[in-house]
């Protein structure tokens, strides 16, 4: 990057009230952009953070996304791991994002390719400087390990329980109100135990994007099912009854979501080693999935 002889010394003189040091010339322009910038990260963070006018009670996150290197690349970050972009054939690194109520981030990691998600919270927490917020966590961060660390140091959290969803209840709701959004939304208290409260919420937008999800695998579950029993009379198709009943397990791996509210059978022609059919039917769990979703 050219910078003008004025630009230079604003850049300088910027970064000598944010980092703090006693001499102005120990910053040089020619390692700006790198070494500086990335030692006194925090140091430049923590002063511009406390200038935002917003609330700073709530703290979301961490959350993590992942990014791939091609090439050789080599270096102390380059790991590994789960590619978010389907890239496992290439090394990765993490970045850790945490953000407060009003969306602004309030601290930033450049972490390992395969950095585990619940094992970041500690960090985030104590990069807070001794701030006190209320932490909310999805179901990834949600462990035994970090809820325990949280109840040590005294911090209210809010999290999405790592349990099976249960049915909705069928009493009348403690509580009903609207986001944002206009998203009606109901609440259960379901229990109190050791200082947490566990609280059922169900949304109706919610319950109608899990239900087309849903609906969506299972046409595309219920039309692989028929396009390899259509394909069993024909040519160049699979007909050995073994293969069909393995491409049915893997149809079933594939659509696990959904294959548990089917029955899938596969027929034997008789005296030969071919398959006559595969048929599937409705369980009775198929018309009542939608009882678990939403919440």
């Amino acid at each position: 990057m050219n910078l003008t002889p004025f630009l230079v010394r604003k850049v300088t003189v910027a970064l000598c009230h944010l980092i703090p040091s006693n001499d102005e010339a120990t910053i040089h322009i020619n390692s700006l952009w790198t070494l500086r910038l990335h030692r006194d990260a925090n140091a430049l963070a923590n002063p511009l953070l406390c200038q935002i006018k917003c609330c700073t009670s709530l703290l979301n996150g961490p959350d993590l996304t992942n990014t791939f290197f091609h090439g050789r690349q080599k270096g102390e970050l380059l790991r590994c791991g789960r590619s978010r972009e389907k890239r496992t054939d290439c090394p990765l690194v993490t970045l850790a994002l945490t953000l407060n109520a009003s969306g602004f981030p309030r601290s930033a990691q450049i972490l390992r390719g395969n950095a585990s998600e619940p094992a970041t919270l500690q960090q985030a927490i104590e990069n807070l400087n001794g701030a006190t917020p209320t932490v909310i966590m999805d179901a990834g961060i949600a462990t035994k390990a970090n809820l325990a660390y949280l109840k040590e140091n005294n911090l209210d959290w809010i999290c999405v329980e790592r349990i099976k969803a249960p049915p909705v209840p069928t009493e009348p709701p403690d509580q009903r109100f609207e986001t944002a959004n206009e998203v009606q939304v109901q609440a259960w208290k379901l229990s109190k135990e050791e200082g947490a409260l566990r609280v059922y919420v169900h949304s109706e937008a919610q319950q109608a994007t899990q239900e087309q999800i849903l609906q969506t695998k299972c046409k595309r579950f219920e039309a692989a099912l028929e396009y390899l029993n259509e394909g069993l009379p024909l040519p160049r198709r699979v007909k050995n009854i073994s293969k069909v009943a393995r491409k049915v397990g893997r149809l079933q791996e594939k659509y696990r979501a959904v294959a548990h509210l089917y029955e899938v059978e596969v027929k034997q022609k008789k005296g030969t080693h071919l398959a006559e059919s595969v048929t599937f039917s409705a369980r009775a769990s198929h018309q009542t999935r939608t009882q678990a979703t939403g919440g």
